[in-house]
């Protein structure tokens, strides 16, 4: 069966959409942009939630989609110290408390 020959020489995919469009990391512009004024302007997380400092549009998941695009187009794993650098924040325990509510799986302490 035809089926079956498809599932015996399936390979999964390991291209990146990275490599194949020759995008260099530090192209990658992180944070989580404002879902109002597009992704040229980068909101700030302020008492618990995302806010624009143009439109002052406030978000708590603003943060999501831009995992997805790490996970994505980088990597599906992710260090702190990038996810710091990534979000642009500064305080860890907020973003421990991010990918805590997101309940993604953690290995190790960082």
């Amino acid at each position: 069966m035809l089926s079956r020959k498809f599932l015996k020489d399936h390979e999964p995919l390991h291209s990146s959409p990275m490599e194949k469009f020759s995008v260099l990391r530090h192209d990658i512009i992180g944070g989580a942009f404002c879902p109002e004024c597009g992704p040229t302007l980068i909101m700030n997380r302020k008492y618990g939630r995302w806010e624009c400092s143009v439109c002052t549009k406030k978000c708590k998941k603003a943060h999501v989609e831009p995992l997805k695009d790490y996970a994505l187009l980088i990597s599906p794993t992710i260090t702190m110290c990038e996810l710091i650098r990534y979000l642009r924040m500064e305080n860890s325990i907020t973003i421990r408390k991010l990918l805590k509510e997101l309940n993604i799986p953690s290995t190790g302490n960082t």
